[in-house]
């Protein structure tokens, strides 16, 4: 009588085509994550956008827009008949933040500016109606680099890499 032979399990090319689209996979999914410095260079791309857009709103607007920095990120400030108040409503809460990276150094028309201000509502930076601002730069840093935004008054604004 003739025994019939089950075949139980898989063999050993199976496995290893497995094992080998296991990791290609894992691979693919490694190579997708984000590193510290593309969050770096996002976010001061994000700041370089939001200056450019209250520089527009000043100009639009016909108001004095000011920025106030801070070591989490930035608010928006404007003029008025009793002096400078908080504008939240101009840009997203979001675009406004730092994301866990620290301000290293910010520098007003070239001079290094102390973050901590006697003045609670005074701006560093000053974006006129006349299409006209203050000249600054900002260093933020990640824990494995730092990168630089620079704005002069004139032209365009510039990110810079490991500063």
């Amino acid at each position: 009588m003739k025994r019939c032979r089950s075949d139980k399990g898989f063999s050993l090319v199976e496995v290893m085509v497995v094992v080998a689209i296991m990791g290609m996979m894992a691979s693919a999914v490694v190579l997708s994550l984000p590193d510290a410095g593309d969050k770096l260079e996002e976010t001061l791309t994000r700041t370089e956008r939001a200056m450019i857009a209250l520089e527009r709103h000043s100009v639009l607007t016909g108001k004095v827009v000011g920025v106030r920095f801070s070591s989490e990120g930035f608010e928006t400030l404007v003029l008025g008949d009793d002096g400078w108040a908080l504008a939240d409503d101009i840009l997203k809460p979001e675009a406004t933040r730092f994301g866990g990276l620290v301000l290293d150094e910010l520098s007003v028309n070239g001079a290094a500016l102390d973050l901590l201000s006697d003045q609670p509502m005074a701006p560093k930076v000053w974006f006129l109606p006349t299409g006209e601002k203050t000249a600054f730069s900002l260093t933020l840093r990640s824990p494995e680099q730092a990168m630089k935004l620079t704005v002069p008054a004139f032209g365009a604004a510039e990110v810079s890499g490991d500063v």
